[in-house]
């Protein structure tokens, strides 16, 4: 049995790590030598905890029940990844930050479950712990870790010897700062021969190119949010964001939904690839089961397996991947937004608010997502698409936190820089 490294990089973003980028990142561009990468990763959410809910479920939100990043727990309806493997023998263990707090349920399944403060990075006294956990069998063989890392969320983290601008704009610095610490911790103690690894990013992230680009931006979004208390530039609030909006969680945008997506299993997994093929976060469960060479596990999920693709060039023509948009920064329910991304197409509305506006783009000739596209026939296929996925797995019951609960996170919240 081979161990198992699942790495989440908050905020890491696909447009940052293309084949192209990835020369300037040497370690993690070492890793993508090693595996099969995918360039049309999309992430089913653009906010932390449903993403990431979705990739240790295999379930979309309205299943798992994590839609933002307070307000309910994870559902005990659905299969999670860490109980999957430690039935199989694995001993499991999560280090983890950010909004992914015990008491939202991901401590399931976990032999130790370990919540680090924001400002313990890599680099630091509990990147030096972490390596030595590698080093002293702390993690007991066979392993499944869970490592979610915070360096590319605001504020960003930069070693001093990165902060130059030959290394790029702050967050690419910031990538290249966690290059070398990455390289650090693993270069020589995993051993990618006899270690499964998953490489990711929960969601992409809206970014500054200069302190004069960052300055406008506030000044555009606190302009607009004045004034939207007012009901005024309802209609532009969604452009707003998408071209203003430092961060993440406002929109479904590509820059926000495509991620990197990488597994290394030598001997099952070929090295040195990047395949074109549409995957979502809710496939890697599937995927990673088949990898341990388990086909027919009796759950009830909404991803599946690429096994078969990444081996035979097999794949599902009716791939759909969902995604949404409930982040901290909409705190109105009926600003959040649902869609898929199906043959081409970026299809998307409002998830409370299904008969309002609608948005349609051809993401192939436009990336960039400037032309709605009003395709009377092309949006009814993409809505019932749509419809299907919820009609086939149907909204469960949420399991809601109490008022006090709430208070709670928000107090969290607050200190993470969210609220």
């Amino acid at each position: 049995m081979k161990n198992i490294l699942f790495i989440v990089v908050d905020c890491l973003g696909y447009k940052f790590l293309t084949r192209d980028k990835r020369q300037n990142y040497p370690f993690i561009n070492h890793l993508f030598s090693k595996g099969t990468s995918f360039s049309q990763a999309i992430s089913v959410a653009s906010t932390t905890s449903p993403s990431i809910a979705s990739m240790l479920t295999g379930c979309y939100p309205f299943q798992h029940g994590i839609m933002t990043l307070s307000g309910n727990y994870l559902s005990h309806n659905v299969p999670f990844l860490p109980d999957l493997l430690r039935e199989m023998g694995y001993k499991t263990y999560a280090e983890v930050t950010g909004p992914l707090w015990p008491e939202l349920g991901f401590a399931r399944g976990f032999d130790h479950y370990t919540h680090r403060a924001k400002k313990y990075y890599l680099h630091s006294e509990w990147g030096r712990n972490l390596k030595n956990k590698f080093i002293s069998g702390y993690f007991k063989d066979p392993w499944f870790v869970f490592l979610h890392l915070w360096e590319l969320h605001q504020p960003i983290k930069i070693l001093p010897e990165y902060n130059k601008s030959k290394y790029g704009i702050p967050y690419e610095r910031s990538l290249r700062s966690l290059d070398n610490a990455l390289e650090k911790l693993l270069a020589d103690v995993v051993d990618t021969g006899k270690t499964i690894i998953i490489f990711t990013g929960d969601h992409g992230e809206q970014v500054e190119t200069s302190v004069v680009d960052k300055l406008m931006r506030k000044l555009i979004t606190k302009f607009y949010n004045r004034f939207s208390c007012f009901g005024l530039f309802e209609k532009q609030r969604l452009n707003v964001f998408r071209k203003y909006q430092i961060g993440h969680g406002s929109n479904i945008s590509e820059i926000l939904v495509k991620v990197p997506l990488l597994f290394i299993d030598k001997g099952k997994v070929a090295e040195n690839v990047e395949l074109d093929a549409q995957i979502s976060h809710v496939d890697i469960l599937a995927t990673l089961i088949s990898l341990l060479g388990v086909e027919n596990l009796d759950i009830k999920i909404d991803g599946q397996s690429f096994m078969s693709y990444m081996e035979k060039g097999v794949e599902n023509p009716e791939h759909i991947a969902y995604m949404q948009a409930c982040g901290i920064v909409l705190p109105d329910p009926s600003k959040w937004l649902e869609g898929i991304r199906y043959k081409g197409y970026k299809y998307f509305r409002n998830l409370k608010n299904i008969n309002s506006r609608e948005w349609l783009y051809n993401i192939n000739d436009d990336p960039e997502e400037k032309h709605n596209i009003k395709d009377a026939h092309l949006l009814e296929i993409m809505r019932s698409k749509l419809d299907e996925i919820k009609k086939e797995s149907p909204t469960i019951p949420e399991d809601k936190m109490t008022d006090y609960e709430i208070k709670e996170l928000s107090n969290k919240l607050k200190d993470l820089g969210y609220m």
